[in-house]
């Protein structure tokens, strides 16, 4: 008899994938309490595996954007994937699959710095000020998070 069902869980958040253990009674609930939204919804991530997340995270203010092969849409917050197969307790990729088709993006905030040269008496000095800010999106590196953390 499971014990419960072993689903992969993508946190841009914290920029894991983390092997994850969910009852099985209970599936839908815990992919709305992971992901954080009673908006969850499904695309197919391969022939045996399905992608979840939220339906409405799209919206303005977002930080990070996750990408999917095969997926034209950005999905924003956690994600989960999951075997279609409900006699398998866990997906039948490797994590190392999972992240080889998603690259995860943040904005990125980089000060622009103003220097000012005075010279006063022979002696010369520099004064620094931030002026603004450029920004930019940067990829962000997943790394595979050990079930020991």
């Amino acid at each position: 008899m499971k014990q419960g069902r072993i689903i992969y869980v993508l946190d841009p958040y914290s920029a894991t994938l983390a092997t994850v253990t969910i009852p099985d009674n209970d599936e839908s609930g815990a992919y709305r309490r992971i992901i954080g939204s009673d908006g969850v919804d499904r695309v197919q991530f391969d022939r045996n595996h399905s992608l979840y997340f939220d339906d409405e995270g799209l919206a303005d203010g977002i930080t990070h954007y996750t990408m999917v092969d095969g997926h034209s849409d950005p999905m924003v917050g956690r994600l989960v994937i999951a075997s279609d197969d409900a006699a398998l307790s866990a997906p039948s990729l490797s994590a190392q699959s999972v992240l080889d088709r998603i690259s995860c993006f943040q904005a990125v905030m980089d000060p622009v710095i103003r220097t000012t040269e005075a010279t006063s008496e022979g002696m010369t000095t520099y004064v620094s000020a931030v002026s603004g800010f450029n920004f930019r999106v940067a990829p962000v590196t997943i790394r595979i998070r050990d079930d020991k953390e």
